[in-house]
């Protein structure tokens, strides 16, 4: 990671959590982080250009948004239309896209055209055709999450449905090897080969991300399962979020007044902050 992706955006401008003090100065209305090619949005007046790690402006302020670069290239917008810009501010895939995502981390973009989504390279080549109403990007594992005519299912590089799309919903497999579906308005957890792991029985989930933890909700109550489907953190609370790399989860309470407090717990589900505060945040990352 290179010094300037661990700058923090702040109060418009980017703030050096090792130095303890700004890098860049607070100038801008708003600032987004550090893309991998050394560029960062910020916007003032309304539009948005690109900062380089000085602080100076490398490419003008003149898109209505403008996102991180990933793989040295730029989701910006203009007119309501969406592309990619390089370092230089050359539009190496045109500004005419009806909708658009940054490039994950296979090199690969989810792009929109005609209500109908697809995956095309950073040379703009159509890599997953354009056949589909929602396209969630490859994990690495090598799978996408697609919807087509109501129904989810995930695909192989290849577009093949390796998973049949038979699902009334679903999100991307996560480090785990696990993916979220939901069958019959219950949601469950399948493994890569499609089967079903932890059979649909929760209201709702949040997917076990990168750590061996999934938040779900039984009963308009949230709590915690493992990888086997078992409640090891009981359903309890009044709202729940995932694990961070800190090991700690926000969890909220609503008290007999109506009140929602909030704290955390650790992965044996006790309190290392107690749950009275009106609001909290995450901690910052390592």
């Amino acid at each position: 990671m290179q010094t300037y992706q661990k700058w923090l955006p702040f109060q418009g401008g980017f703030y050096d959590p090792e130095a303890k003090n700004f890098a860049i100065p607070p100038v801008w209305n708003k600032v987004k982080e550090f893309g991998d090619n050394g560029l960062a949005p910020v916007t003032k007046d309304g539009y948005w250009g690109y900062i380089n790690t000085e602080g100076d402006l490398a490419i003008p302020l003149k898109y209505e948004n403008a996102w991180p670069p990933t793989h040295g290239l730029a989701l910006v917008e203009r007119k309501e239309r969406y592309g990619y810009i390089d370092s230089a501010g050359k539009a190496v895939i045109p500004i005419k896209l009806d909708d658009a995502w940054v490039f994950g981390s296979g090199g690969l973009a989810v792009i929109e055209r005609k209500e109908k989504q697809g995956l095309i390279d950073t040379e703009g080549k159509t890599v997953i055709p354009l056949e589909y109403d929602v396209v969630l990007n490859f994990t690495d594992h090598g799978l996408a999450t697609v919807s087509k005519n109501g129904k989810w299912g995930y695909i192989n590089i290849k577009n093949e449905a390796v998973i049949p799309i038979q699902f009334s919903d679903a999100d991307n497999f996560t480090q785990s090897g696990l993916a979220p579906v939901q069958q019959k308005n219950k949601w469950g957890f399948i493994n890569l080969q499609g089967e079903m792991v932890i059979p649909p029985q929760f209201s709702d989930v949040l997917s076990f991300g990168n750590h061996d933890l999934a938040v779900v909700k039984q009963k308009r109550k949230w709590g915690y399962i493992d990888t086997k489907g078992e409640i090891v953190i009981p359903v309890q609370y009044s709202e729940a979020w995932s694990f961070d790399d800190h090991g700690l989860a926000i969890v909220e309470c609503c008290t007999p007044k109506g009140e929602y407090l909030y704290g955390f717990i650790n992965r044996a589900g006790e309190e290392v902050i107690p749950l009275k505060y009106s609001n909290v945040w995450d901690f910052a990352p390592n």
